[in-house]
């Protein structure tokens, strides 16, 4: 009986060497990824209706914008996609950065950019065009509307698989009767 104990140990240990352990550092090796990219934190927007301006700010923090950065912003006017603005790099690693771009909008019309991080994730900011039609650039030059910042795509993309491996090398480890 002792001796089948023993062996019973010792299939027991090499069982959890040969398939916890591994599948446990696969899950911690998924989570410290999705926690090194991260999307952009916030987007503003503020419009300019004399100027016909949009202007996005956007914090996206991150210790290197020159290989983790905020890709590409998309600019909607109701609905439908009127710019994509690509990037290589962003201008600061911790504080907010405001890209500029010309859109021309009428009150009511709905602006939405959103920020695409390189690694993953977005984020997404609307505002809503009001007062009244500007039809002289002597007009004083104020922002317009407000700001509904909005979030999008979850970075949970390299989490689910490296879960479904760990899911498998448990259940192994249990098919075997322990």
């Amino acid at each position: 009986m002792t001796r089948e104990k023993n062996r019973s140990l010792k299939e027991l240990r090499e069982t959890c060497i040969g398939y916890f352990i591994p599948s446990a550092f696969l899950i911690l090796l998924a989570l410290c990824g999705t926690a090194a990219a991260n999307p952009p934190a916030s987007v503003e927007l503020t419009y300019n209706q004399a100027d016909n301006i949009l202007q996005v700010t956007i914090l996206h923090i991150v210790q290197d914008p020159s290989t983790h950065y905020v890709k590409t912003v998309e600019v909607r006017k109701n609905g439908q996609l009127v710019l994509t603005k690509d990037y290589t790099s962003q201008p600061y690693a911790s504080s907010p950065f405001t890209y500029s771009y010309s859109i021309p909008a009428a009150p009511g019309d709905t602006l939405e950019a959103t920020a695409i991080c390189n690694i993953q994730g977005s984020r997404s900011g609307t505002i809503v065009v009001s007062g009244t039609p500007v039809t002289s650039s002597a007009s004083p030059s104020e922002p317009v509307g407000t700001t509904v910042p909005t979030a999008t795509r979850a970075g949970l993309s390299l989490v689910v698989p490296f879960a479904a491996l760990a899911g498998a090398g448990v259940a192994l480890f249990f098919r075997r009767g322990w």
